[in-house]
């Protein structure tokens, strides 16, 4: 959903060049493949194929783990608990901690990702 968000503000504001870095393999793959599958957001799919299929010279599209794309985690995290649906920033407008991350992703910092241990 936040993908197709993305490609419709994209084109409404008339982007010449979009660059989508996404830590699902499954949404890649689903953007990728010849046949779109039935599920409940296969319209959804559908839209954002016409899109990258309509305009491929302007897309890329890159896998990304999370711990390499610390802005993404965290606007991730914001979109859960905010009520709007929409939320785009001006860059004059960009929320500081947010800023400090895109010079942290920019310099290629990247974050360690603890991951729980259950002993069986």
């Amino acid at each position: 959903m936040a993908l197709k968000r993305g490609l419709v503000i994209a084109k409404e504001r008339l982007f010449h060049k979009l660059v989508i870095q996404t830590d699902s393999q499954p949404i890649i793959n689903l953007l990728k493949a010849v046949d779109i599958l039935p599920s409940a957001h296969a319209h959804i799919v559908q839209i954002c194929k016409c899109f990258l299929n309509d305009h491929p010279e302007i897309v890329e599209i890159h896998h990304i783990y999370r711990e390499s794309n610390a802005c993404a985690d965290w606007l991730a995290n914001v979109g859960v608990n905010q009520r709007q649906q929409v939320v785009v920033w001006e860059p004059d407008g960009i929320p500081n901690h947010l800023f400090r991350l895109m010079q942290q992703d920019v310099g290629g910092v990247s974050w360690p990702r603890l991951v729980p241990f259950y002993a069986s």
